[in-house]
């Protein structure tokens, strides 16, 4: 990396994104859970990656890329989407309920790159945030598709 960046670049690199660890001793440690924060290395397709973007490279206007787990059936493929997108370093929006946020912690979903996640607020029960049903989702997706719309509308 070096020889192709420099030695001041990649030091700072080293500084910024791994905590001071030489970029070789990282690569050589085996996968484990990352700290919680945007700015991190991420592993996707069998490879580490860092947080670096070309520097000609603009991110708004790179897809806007929403990944649906407001449902347990789609955790899985949400995992399988992230490491095939995370790579690129696109903006990802996570869609998904207050009801599972520690079923995404134990999926690992949050290892990757993600831009926001946003919860849809579940129905409080007995000490316990119950999930959106099945039947009633569709519409509440409708109303935050409505309300991202809306505010994309307003930033432009």
């Amino acid at each position: 990396m070096s020889s192709r960046y420099g030695t001041s670049r990649v030091l700072e690199w080293e500084k910024t994104y791994l905590d001071g660890i030489h970029v070789d001793a990282f690569l050589n440690q085996r996968m484990k859970s990352l700290p919680e924060d945007l700015q991190r290395p991420f592993f996707a397709e069998e490879s580490w990656y860092l947080p670096i973007l070309q520097p000609d490279y603009q991110t708004v206007e790179d897809n806007l890329i929403i990944l649906d787990t407001t449902s347990k059936i789609y955790f899985h493929q949400a995992a399988d989407e992230l490491a095939t997108f995370g790579c690129r370093y696109p903006r990802m929006i996570v869609l998904s309920q207050a009801a599972f946020e520690g079923a995404l912690k134990e999926s690992d979903i949050f290892k990757f790159p993600i831009s926001d996640v946003i919860f849809l607020p579940g129905i409080h029960s007995d000490h316990k945030i119950l999930p959106v049903s099945e039947l009633q989702l569709p519409y509440c997706l409708n109303l935050v598709a409505m309300a991202m719309a809306s505010a994309t509308r307003q930033t432009i």
